[in-house]
């Protein structure tokens, strides 16, 4: 097959234009909400001032993360987890895919887990063991339809980091955290202009509340 990306797009949208089933509407078709566009971090600064925290993936080679020590410097208490060892107060080693959260004996106000998911080869293990945390659940993840993304593509460069294993949209996500009895809460992009931005921020609560 040749041409651009656009090319073959635009060839599709006008081989589907008035031959869409309603079945496949229902199937392929997903309505977007309309939301604005937040700074990840300060977003997620704000949501821990004062608060109980667990950051689970907050390690850089070793050292906090430079979100985990923003977190740090407004948090009432601030815990990390990762698989590897971190010089961070309150630091928890443990694998974050197929660790027991469980075990965890602190009561987090908030949970955040900032560019996580799509390094997990299982993220529905991962949201099921998040089912340990009666609160709500602040995850960030790369949009999968960015405007980077298609611009790269166009010229047979896929742009993504080679330690993702998976991409994420808001779609795709709704339904991972449906299948593991979450709610989204909120929901905002961050990074760009809506729909194409750079990433998504969510917030997830358990269906069940604190059950």
């Amino acid at each position: 097959m040749t041409g651009s990306i656009s090319d073959i797009y635009d060839i599709i949208t006008e081989k589907e234009t008035g031959a869409q089933s309603a079945a496949y509407k229902e199937k392929m078709l997903h309505p977007v909400p309309e939301t604005k566009v937040v700074d990840r971090d300060k977003f997620i600064i704000e949501a821990c001032k004062d608060k109980v925290v667990i950051d689970i993936g907050c390690t850089g080679t070793n050292s906090p993360t430079q979100l985990h020590q923003a977190i740090l410097k407004v948090g009432k208490e601030v815990w990390g987890i990762d698989k590897e060892k971190c010089d961070t107060p309150h630091f928890i080693e443990m694998d974050v895919e197929m660790g027991d959260f469980n075990s965890i004996t602190v009561k987090p106000d908030v949970v955040i887990c900032g560019e996580l998911l799509e390094h997990l080869s299982n993220a529905g293990l991962f949201m099921t063991n998040l089912k340990a945390f009666a609160c709500p659940i602040i995850i960030t993840v790369p949009n999968a339809l960015t405007i980077a993304g298609y611009k790269h593509i166009d010229k047979h460069v896929e742009n993504v980091s080679k330690d993702h294993v998976a991409y994420y949209s808001y779609t795709t996500f709704k339904e991972l955290a449906r299948r593991h009895d979450f709610k989204i809460t909120e929901f905002w992009w961050y990074n760009g202009k809506p729909l194409i931005a750079e990433g998504l921020v969510f917030v997830v609560e358990k269906e069940n509340g604190n059950s």
